[in-house]
């Protein structure tokens, strides 16, 4: 609000003369504020926080920038346990045309997820390996999952593939590969 604020005085013209002005002694939802000289806010910075509304799934307020004066705007050092998930994706062989696809969803997914978990000290990494939609690939990218430290696995979109990657995934620490959940002939 308060940048917004500054940024409503000469059309946003004289940014760092009109924050001060406004932000001094400026009422906010995480308390007043008061410039120091150099044009930082007093302490290690001040928390930059991002409002979320993910339907079905809430609201959440995740403080994951800073700023200082020296620095400018930076991005957090994440501080809680990060998850890596293994994605078997088909692309190359016969579906590879719908490799890219996979891959879009699969981000728009691991955004979601990690907006949810932020606040909850967890966060998620998507580790990919083609099984080429082949049962001898799918063996191997799965084993390359497995040696990546994933502690799960979805894919790949092709049962020969699928079935490939069973031993590793089973014979490993715990990563389950979700797919034989609706295709019985994988397990």
């Amino acid at each position: 609000m308060m940048i917004g604020h500054a940024a409503m005085m000469e059309d946003g013209a004289n940014m760092a003369t009109h924050i001060e002005m406004v932000g001094n002694g400026y009422a906010g939802d995480s308390g007043t504020h008061t410039f120091l000289a150099n044009g930082d806010v007093g302490g290690s910075g001040y928390d930059v926080c991002t409002f979320h509304h993910v339907p079905t799934y809430g609201e959440y307020f995740n403080c994951d920038r800073m700023w200082d004066a020296a620095g400018g705007l930076s991005t957090v050092d994440w501080a809680g346990a990060t998850v890596k998930i293994g994605f078997l994706n088909d692309a190359t062989g016969p579906i590879a045309v719908y490799g890219a696809g996979f891959v879009a969803a699969s981000q728009i997914a691991l955004g979601l997820a990690n907006t949810i978990g932020y606040s909850n000290g967890v966060q998620f990494e998507l580790v990919y390996a083609d099984s080429g939609c082949d049962s001898t690939m799918g063996g191997t990218a799965a084993q390359a999952l497995v040696d990546a430290g994933v502690w799960a696995a979805v894919g790949a979109a092709c049962s020969g593939a699928s079935m490939g990657a069973n031993a590793a995934l089973i014979g490993s620490r715990d990563p389950t590969d979700l797919l034989r959940e609706h295709q019985p002939c994988l397990d």
